[in-house]
């Protein structure tokens, strides 16, 4: 079998989560930009279909990235507060609910 060590799955885990936050942070600068140019009816419109066009890509990446990178179970993060990951805050748990392998 091709089993993780412990070190492959820390680094893999801190990549997915630094990568969901950098999709996060994209999705907010969308909310922003459409904040500031609110005035232009037109240029609004288009960022807002740019926005409902992200955030339709951003739920389907955020199901396929948030995984455990040792079991490749869904970590839920918002969905399950008690055993979810956040990934975007500071979080107590730092083991995976499932396989409990050590994720931090």
């Amino acid at each position: 079998m091709n089993e993780k060590t412990d070190k492959q799955i820390k680094d893999e885990f801190t990549l997915r989560r630094m990568r969901q936050r950098i999709s996060y942070f994209i999705y907010l600068f969308l909310i922003l930009v459409i904040f500031l140019i609110r005035g232009n009816s037109n240029l609004a419109w288009a960022f807002i279909g740019v926005y409902v066009i992200y955030s339709l890509m951003y739920l389907v990446y955020f199901h396929w990235n948030w995984r455990c990178p040792s079991c490749n179970n869904h970590l839920d993060g918002f969905f399950n507060k008690k055993s979810g990951v956040n990934p975007f805050f500071h979080s107590k748990i730092v083991h995976c609910p499932y396989c409990e392998k050590l994720l931090r």
